[in-house]
């Protein structure tokens, strides 16, 4: 039984996975509230291996005789193919079939076919379908008619984003057969950063899946080395006063001193916090308010590193307004020149992907670091469900996010990679007190009430104080040697406050 159902022969890797205890609890959970017929989600901190997780969900859900397919759904073309890659590397020495669909009328027929098995798509493709069906409503084929009577399970990956409520009821009222959904989220939206009313819609991740079924939040991750901590740095807190005058300060944070001097910090901070100095080349993602404000800055690092930095900065491109055609034209032009590549106006989505992939470094023809990025500059892409261990820092020059999209966004940078690097680096340039209580109560929020000392790296004040005071318990052996010597031979109580108070000192040294 545990053979069969929590261990999983990665292809791809050549491995033998055993599932962690709390992915089976999680599998667990689901697999009892499914043979209730009740749906429900699972909050597991980003990092922790969801997609292994949900994969696992996804086939032992058709165990059950009722299920006659179970549906992975995401919501962005560019996870399709990751997750799709996961899934099949998983299920190559697998008793089950899994397959991605080409386009929704692919997508149609696989989930009216007679075969059991697992389905990896997006919603969009489900949308099409929709809308073909409204268009002959009147008139309906067979094979829609038939589809109207599958009974699903939706497995949905990030489901605080993935499938919008509307979206959700549109689904469960097209089948005859009430689906089940079982979500995943490393960011669950609660009472205390639930949605704004609209209408009957749900408002938080229980509202719109059911029951929390199994929790595993980023404290239990750090504990058990699963993921790093943040180390997390506000600049500018001791110049920054009536933060709540947001006119005055926008305006600040938006003209050209403040953003020179946001990327001479930044060229500065990369030293460290991106490993440089040691040769590591850790990557980073700098996050702004808007693309004309992206824009602005990739000028202005474009500018300094021509022949002054080794650092090279792609931007991102998202939007194909016509203000920003000129701009995407400079861009590609510096990118492909970087590495000899030939994208042009029309292939914005081939470049995105091959930006994702330099970034991520996972590639063998991207190990070497001529063909590697160290900074990719964005407003909101990648900022959620983007994975690599060698990312290392986030850059953050706009106002606070809200908690769940703070806690993602950070969250790009915690993975494990390497001894050196041991925090996930957060430098923020804006309204650095405001940015502190938010910061905190995010943590709060997605740590079950953990206090923020437990997710993140001491600041230095504070770390230079427990130093010093440590360091004063036992300078009367550093001070005299001769006491040092002696405590070899002293009574066992002086034995152990010594050791009690150089325990104390080794701890804050190392903080």
């Amino acid at each position: 039984h545990m053979l069969a159902d929590y261990t999983v022969l990665d292809n791809q890797a050549k491995n033998i996975i055993l599932l962690r205890p709390y992915q089976i609890h999680a599998i667990k959970a689901i697999f009892k509230a499914s043979r209730e017929q009740k749906s429900g989600y699972i909050w597991h901190t980003t990092g922790s291996g969801k997609t292994l997780t949900s994969y696992k969900v996804a086939r032992n859900l058709l165990q059950i005789p009722s299920i006659q397919k179970t549906v992975f759904l995401i919501d962005r073309q560019d996870l399709d193919v990751q997750t799709v890659s996961a899934f099949e590397a998983y299920a190559y020495n697998d008793t089950i079939n899994v397959d991605d669909t080409d386009n929704s009328y692919d997508l149609a027929n696989q989930l009216i076919d007679n075969e059991k098995k697992v389905i990896v798509t997006t919603r969009q493709k489900l949308q099409a379908i929709f809308r073909r069906i409204d268009e002959q409503k009147d008139n309906l084929s067979k094979k829609y008619l038939k589809l109207k009577d599958v009974k699903l399970a939706f497995v949905v990956d990030e489901c605080h984003r993935a499938v919008t409520p509307s979206q959700k009821r549109e689904l469960d009222k097209f089948f005859n057969k009430s689906p089940l959904w079982y979500g995943f989220t490393g960011t669950p939206i609660m009472d205390e950063n639930a949605r704004a009313e609209n209408g009957n819609d749900a408002r938080t991740t229980k509202e719109l899946y059911g029951d929390l079924l199994h929790t595993y939040t980023i404290k239990n991750a750090i504990a058990d080395n699963a993921v790093l901590g943040f180390q997390i740095t506000n600049i500018g807190q001791e110049n920054v006063e009536d933060e709540e005058n947001t006119e005055k300060w926008d305006k600040l944070y938006l003209n050209d001193v403040h953003m020179k001097a946001v990327v001479k910090k930044i060229l500065n901070l990369a030293y460290v916090k991106q490993g440089l100095k040691d040769g590591n080349r850790y990557a980073a993602i700098f996050t702004t308010s808007s693309i004309k404000q992206a824009q602005k800055y990739y000028h202005i690092f474009r500018d300094i590193a021509n022949g002054k930095s080794e650092i090279k900065v792609p931007k991102v491109i998202k939007e194909k307004a016509e203000d920003n055609q000129k701009d995407m034209k400079v861009s590609l032009k510096d990118y492909n020149a970087m590495f000899g590549t030939n994208f042009e106006m029309g292939q914005i989505d081939a470049y995105n992907r091959n930006v994702n992939d330099r970034l991520a470094r996972k590639s063998k023809q991207y190990q070497a670091p001529s063909q590697q990025l160290d900074i990719v500059i964005v407003v909101d892409r990648l900022l959620t469900g983007f994975d690599s261990p060698t990312l290392s820092t986030l850059y953050i020059d706009r106002r606070p996010m809200n908690p769940q999209n703070m806690i993602q966004a950070f969250s790009r940078t915690n993975r494990i990679y390497d001894n050196t690097k041991q925090w996930g680096q957060i430098v923020t340039f804006q309204y650095p007190e405001t940015y502190k209580k938010k910061i905190d109560e995010a943590i709060q929020l997605y740590s079950n009430g953990a206090a923020t000392s437990d997710i993140t790296a001491p600041v230095w004040t504070e770390s230079r104080k427990k130093y010093i005071a440590a360091r004063n318990g036992i300078n009367q052996y550093l001070l005299d040697k001769k006491a040092l010597d002696r405590i070899v031979d002293a009574p066992m109580e002086e034995m152990k406050a010594f050791a009690k108070d150089f325990q104390k000192f080794d701890k804050a040294f190392v903080a």
